[in-house]
This record gives C-alpha cells, sequence and structure tokens, in this order.
C-alpha cells in the first residue's frame, strides 16, 4: 500500500510503483474532515476526494481510505462521510471506527465492499466467521 504522504510529496515515486506493479498497489489515503492527513495525521494535505480523483485518473484502481476521525473508536462507521465516496470510482476500501456486522453491512450497502475491521475485531466484536458470512 502506498500512503497518502509518499503520494503527495512524491508523485513520481506512485508512477513508478504503479507501472511495475499496476492493479496489485492500494493508494492508502487517511482523511479527516474531507482533507488529506499526512505526516502521520499531524498536517493537513490537499482535498481528499480530489486527490483520489486525481490518482483513479492517473490509473490507481484501489483506494483504502480511513476516517481517522473514528479510527480506533469503535463508534461505529458514520454514513455522511462515506457517501461522497461511495460515489466516486475505483474500488474504495473503509477502515475507522468500525464497532459491528452492521456497520459492515451498512458500507456493503453503499457499494464499499471491503473494510478494514481492526479493534472491533481484537475486541472480539466482530467474530472473524460472522465476518464471513457478509
Amino acid at each position: 500500500m502506498f500512503v497518502a504522504g509518499r503520494l503527495v510529496r512524491g508523485p513520481g515515486c506512485g508512477m513508478a510503483a504503479l507501472e511495475r506493479f499496476g492493479e496489485c498497489l492500494t493508494a492508502g489515503l487517511d482523511v479527516r474532515r474531507g482533507r488529506l492527513r499526512i505526516s502521520g495525521w499531524r498536517a493537513a494535505g490537499p482535498p481528499a476526494e480530489l486527490f483520489w480523483l486525481t490518482l483513479h485518473h492517473e490509473g490507481w484502481r484501489h483506494v483504502q481510505i480511513t476516517d481517522v476521525g473514528r479510527d480506533g473508536t469503535l463508534s461505529g462507521v458514520n454514513p455522511a462521510f462515506w457517501e461522497p465516496w461511495a460515489d466516486l470510482p475505483g474500488e474504495i476500501g473503509a477502515g475507522g471506527g468500525i464497532a459491528s456486522l452492521s456497520d459492515l453491512h451498512t458500507l456493503s450497502g453503499m457499494g464499499i465492499g471491503r473494510a478494514v475491521v481492526g479493534k472491533a475485531w481484537i475486541e472480539g466484536m466482530v467474530p472473524i466467521q460472522e465476518m464471513l458470512q457478509c
């Protein structure tokens, strides 16, 4: 996965990797209030949706978006955060706040077919057997 900071600061590096590895790569974008978060979330980058559209135009097809405002909180997904992403091209993956199978169903219903279930899985809130049935 290529993280946002690397893509923002060194687009040539991202393009070289994309040319070499193609669709095996996923862009990792951490987002808060519509903007990329870079440098370990300490700095704001460009508008996230526009940045993804640029990457997609360059040939990127997979992106993993993290709602950093909810990451690790087990507070559930924020549908208002994900609605714009559901309308964008490419294969969108979600992360941040996932606390239950209901959250996975919400994302799936929006057309977002991948999700990172980190803390909820570790805490036993979303058992892996149940995730496999989604």
